[in-house]
């Protein structure tokens, strides 16, 4: 009997939970060069994050944006045969082999933390196609 009073409640409460949980994912425009790597932003808030990159090199040359979770600055990361080692730090998303003049969206949940955004092509990061994210606590 108590349950039955309570039901209108409940099924009011359970009609409003997916409008909280829905929650729009911050853009971040990430634009690969011919030599590094522009985010519009350096910091986000936790969730759902889209990246919108575009690749504007002038040389016509395929780039890469590799997400990358690390304790280090984007310009500290080892590498090992013009490449840094993706496998020593936790991989949570990348768009590979984009051409130059296309764009694609990335979208991802990201936890608070540090990200390194980075080109993976060979010799690419030591060039200077590195940047740092932070996502807030």
């Amino acid at each position: 009997m108590r349950f039955l009073r309570l039901l209108p409640a409940l099924v009011l409460c359970g009609a409003c939970l997916p409008a909280f949980a829905a929650t729009e994912p911050q853009t971040i425009k990430a634009i690969l060069t011919d030599n590094a790597i522009r985010l519009d932003v350096k910091t986000v808030k936790p969730g759902l994050v889209t990246f919108d990159v575009t690749n504007t090199s002038t040389t016509k040359m395929p780039h890469e944006m590799v997400v990358l979770r690390s304790d280090l600055d984007a310009s500290n990361l080892p590498v090992k045969g013009a490449r840094v080692e993706e496998a020593k730090y936790k991989n949570v998303g990348e768009v590979s082999g984009l051409k130059a003049g296309r764009s694609r969206n990335l979208t991802l949940t990201l936890a608070p933390g540090h990200y390194d955004v980075i080109c993976n092509m060979p010799g690419h990061y030591e060039m200077g196609m590195r940047t740092s994210l932070t996502v807030e606590k």
